[in-house]
C-alpha cells in the first residue's frame, strides 16, 4: 500500500469516527475512501464494515444497562436483525462488483437523504407507532432495514429511528439502545460472513479502524466547540457530492 493511501485512509477513518460520535454518517467516508484508493466496490464495502464494527460495538456498550433490562423483549428484533444482516451480506457477495457498483450512487443518495431528513423520519416512526400498526408490520419494516444493514449499512441507524418506535414506543433512550444493539447484530453477522468467505483488505481495515477510534475519542473531548449543525451540513454536502460523483464516474 502506498504512503499516500495510508494517510488518506487514516484521515478518512479519523473523520468518520469523529462524525459518527457527534452526528452520524461516518460510514459514507470510510466506504468512499476505500473505493477511491482503488479497492473494488464489494471489497471496499466489506472492508469498511469490518473497520467500523468495533466502534459500533463500543457505542452499543454505552447502553449496556438498557440492553440487560430489555433483552428478552428484544429477542424477536435481534433474530430478525441477524437473519436480515446475513441475507444482506449474502446478497452483497453473490451480486458481484458490477451490480453493487451500479447500486452505489443510489445507496449513497438514499443514505444522504435519510440523514438530511433524520428528524422527520424519526417523527414519522413515532406517528406510525401511535396508529398501532401491530407487530407484524413493525417486524416487516425492521426486516427490510436489517437486509439493507447487511448489504450496505450507511444510514441504517436513521432508518431504525422510524422502524423501532413501532415496537419500543417514544422513549428516546430505549429506542436508541435498541438501535445500537440491532445495528451491532445485523452488521456483526454480516462481518462474520465477510471474514469467512468474503474478500477483505485487512491492512486498510486496521488503518481505518484505528483512526476511527482515535477520531471518536478526540471528538468527545473537543466536540463541544463545533456546533452539530455544521457537522451535519458537512456530511450532507459530502454525501450528495459523492452520490453525484458515483453517478457520472
Amino acid at each position: 500500500m502506498e504512503l499516500v493511501h495510508i494517510v488518506f485512509l487514516a484521515l478518512a477513518g479519523f473523520a468518520a469516527g469523529a462524525i459518527n460520535a457527534l452526528a452520524g454518517g461516518g460510514t459514507l467516508f470510510t466506504f468512499s475512501a476505500l473505493m477511491l484508493t482503488g479497492l473494488p466496490p464489494v471489497v471496499a464495502n466489506t472492508t469498511s464494515a469490518v473497520a467500523v464494527l468495533p466502534g459500533q460495538i463500543a457505542a452499543g456498550l454505552a447502553y449496556w444497562t438498557d440492553i440487560k433490562r430489555y433483552w428478552k423483549q428484544w429477542l424477536p428484533l435481534s433474530v430478525l436483525s441477524a437473519i436480515g444482516g446475513l441475507i444482506g451480506g449474502i446478497a452483497l457477495l453473490n451480486g458481484g462488483n458490477e451490480t453493487f457498483r451500479f447500486l452505489v450512487p443510489f445507496l449513497v443518495l438514499l443514505a444522504t437523504v435519510s440523514f438530511l431528513f433524520s428528524a422527520q423520519i424519526a417523527a414519522f416512526g413515532e406517528r406510525l407507532a401511535e396508529q398501532n400498526k401491530g407487530p407484524g408490520f413493525a417486524y416487516g419494516v425492521h426486516s427490510l432495514v436489517s437486509v439493507y444493514g447487511g448489504y450496505f449499512g450507511a444510514g441504517m441507524g436513521i432508518m431504525m429511528l422510524a422502524s423501532l418506535p413501532l415496537t419500543e414506543g417514544r422513549e428516546y433512550h430505549r429506542v436508541n439502545a435498541a438501535k445500537s444493539l440491532m445495528a451491532t447484530i445485523m452488521q456483526g453477522i454480516a462481518v462474520v460472513l465477510f471474514l469467512i468467505v468474503g474478500d477483505i483488505d485487512y491492512a486498510a481495515a486496521a488503518i481505518v479502524a484505528a483512526a476511527s477510534i482515535t477520531g471518536g475519542w478526540l471528538s468527545i473531548r473537543i466536540g463541544k466547540t463545533i456546533p452539530t449543525h455544521f457537522i451535519r451540513r458537512f456530511v450532507i454536502v459530502v454525501g450528495f457530492s459523492l452520490s453525484a460523483w458515483y453517478f457520472v464516474a
